[in-house]
């Protein structure tokens, strides 16, 4: 007899996604492709230690409740967000907030350093189960710009810690380049140059979703 078809299955973050679209046209400000090279909506991940820039970075460039911080968590269920102690509690309310808003197709931001690899792989499995394109990007401040930011800080983070954080980025960069990313941007943190510092290290076109800037 003729040979039957399985079932196509069912695509759980095409509602998702199309309000994610809805989103972003509700938002005239914000374009809808946030830069040339990463689609949108998607998973962004912001790797980088204390004073590359991350935050500034994101806020350029996403809506605030589209960027999940674990400083801000920490503040929310800590004393501050300084407040290592909390730190266990910020990343369990960051995860069930990550998962929450990949599974509905939207544009999700992490906040935090990212040179845990399991913590990064974790959230890139996230994307590919809601079917969201993924971006790691890697904020490319020097070392000494970093630590010129973090002395200015209320509550600097302390200079060995700082500087362990610096060293393992070249590792991170190795690690990023290998775990199936389908973005991987390295950013300039400076605000007048950002959008012509960034440099595409990997690109997935196999998957049809992202553009390599001009």
């Amino acid at each position: 007899g003729p040979e039957l078809m399985p079932a196509p299955r069912p695509d759980r973050a095409a509602a998702g996604r199309a309000a994610g679209r809805r989103q972003a046209a509700n938002h005239p400000a914000r374009p809808v492709m946030v830069t040339a090279a990463i689609p949108d909506p998607a998973l962004v991940v912001l790797i980088g230690p204390a004073g590359s820039g991350k935050s500034t970075w994101a806020a350029e460039r996403y809506l605030t409740h589209e960027v999940v911080s674990a400083d801000l968590l920490r503040s929310m269920v800590g004393s501050g967000e300084h407040d290592i102690e909390a730190s266990a509690d910020a990343f369990t309310l960051l995860d069930q907030i990550v998962a929450a808003r990949l599974g509905r197709g939207l544009t999700t931001v992490v906040d935090t350093l990212g040179q845990d690899a399991a913590r990064r792989r974790g959230q890139l499995e996230l994307a590919r189960r809601a079917g969201m394109p993924a971006a790691a990007v890697l904020l490319s401040a020097s070392a000494a710009r970093c630590r010129e930011r973090n002395r200015a800080r209320d509550q600097p983070v302390p200079a060995a810690v700082l500087d362990a954080q610096i060293r393992r980025m070249r590792a991170v960069t190795s690690e990023v380049a290998t775990e199936g990313w389908d973005v991987v941007l390295r950013a300039g943190a400076e605000p007048a140059t950002a959008a012509r510092a960034l440099l595409v290290l990997v690109a997935r076109h196999d998957t049809g979703r992202a553009c390599v800037p001009p």
